[in-house]
């Protein structure tokens, strides 16, 4: 949730983000901003990388690659694929 809105990991050690899901599932117990970057975004990275390319190659007609590259404010070069399978499914 937090990654698909774009929010700060800090967000989960924010004083009033605990006391909404404290209210809405008090048994549940937020993970802090460490535990997020260095457990939680690795593991679930690992997990979405295996799932698309397990789907990439069932597919039997085969993948299309869409490749794009440019530069940070950090003038850092990035590279980013996107395949597309024969059924029109984007996997990023």
């Amino acid at each position: 949730m937090a990654v698909s809105n774009g929010l700060p990991f800090t967000f989960f050690e924010n004083q009033e983000t605990k006391e909404v899901f404290a209210f809405i599932a008090p048994a549940l117990k937020l993970p802090g901003r460490r535990r997020m970057s260095d457990k939680v975004l690795p593991n679930s990275t690992k997990i979405l990388t295996q799932s698309i390319t397990k789907i990439a190659q069932n597919d039997k007609i085969g993948v299309t690659a869409a490749f794009d590259g440019w530069t940070n404010v950090k003038q850092e070069n990035l590279f980013g694929v996107v395949f597309i399978t024969s059924m029109n499914e984007i996997l990023v």
